[in-house]
């Protein structure tokens, strides 16, 4: 078994703190519930294992150091500048994708594509340039780094 400090417990809890929610990313039991399964954070361990109610009624935690899972609560960070080239919509459906691709490892392809295409035809369809980064927003934090 991994040897886990204070410290490493401490900071656990700082980063999912009791009621966050989660997804699954990878997991390795015969009894793990689907990848891409979504959760409520229960609390933290004396080992570093995520104590997770998981909505199909499992209770397996995620383990330390040999399971996964992401935030789900959490908007990452979208970077650009609406004065320049990373204003571009086109970009920053570009930077939202990578962004999706790396917050859902372990999510099957499909579903990913899937939600960006989708997000894509909303983009597409709005009247505006601040409509787009509207239904952008959704699914990230956006900051413009121009102001």
């Amino acid at each position: 078994m991994l040897e886990i400090s204070k410290e490493t417990i401490e900071r656990l809890k700082k980063e999912y703190p009791v009621g966050c929610r989660v997804r699954l990313i990878k997991m390795d039991d015969q009894q793990a519930p689907p990848l891409g399964t979504e959760g409520t954070v229960k609390g933290i361990d004396d080992i570093g294992s995520i104590m997770v109610a998981w909505d199909n009624g499992s209770g397996l935690h995620v383990v330390y150091g040999e399971d996964e899972c992401v935030r789900t609560d959490k908007k990452p960070v979208l970077e650009y500048d609406s004065r320049g080239e990373s204003g571009n919509i086109f970009y920053i459906l570009g930077k939202l994708l990578k962004i999706m691709r790396h917050n859902n490892k372990g999510t099957p392809w499909e579903i990913t594509k899937g939600r960006h295409e989708a997000i894509c035809k909303r983009v597409f369809a709005a009247d505006s340039y601040e409509e787009a980064l509207a239904i952008i927003g959704e699914d990230v934090e956006l900051k413009d780094t121009s102001k």
